[in-house]
């Protein structure tokens, strides 16, 4: 197997992870937005009773402020959480690799 083989394969690999990591976090964004919130709740209790008849009504659910407005705050948290794991994670390491020596 030559170098560019295997670059090539490395590289499949590597958009396989991305690919399911990007649909890992839409997924899990749907879910807390369909059942963290008041407005997904609505949503979903709207789809269970009228099916795709309630399509109209998702729009303006969609389109209102109050949805814009959690959506931004879900957001703020969102980035706020990742920074805290980032932050715990370098400290984390940090203290794991204190004793390593230096090469």
């Amino acid at each position: 197997m030559d170098i560019t083989t295997m670059e090539r394969e490395n590289r499949h690999h590597d958009n396989g992870f991305m690919n399911g990591l990007l649909l890992g976090i839409i997924i899990g964004a749907a879910a807390v937005f369909l059942l963290g919130t008041k407005q997904g709740r609505r949503v979903l209790r709207m789809l269970s009773e009228e099916g795709i008849e309630g399509l109209g009504e998702l729009r303006d659910i969609f389109e209102s402020e109050e949805f814009h407005e959690d959506m931004e705050d879900m957001k703020d948290s969102a980035v706020e959480k990742t920074h805290n794991i980032v932050s715990s994670a370098g400290k984390t390491a940090k203290r794991f690799f204190r004793g390593a020596r230096k090469r």
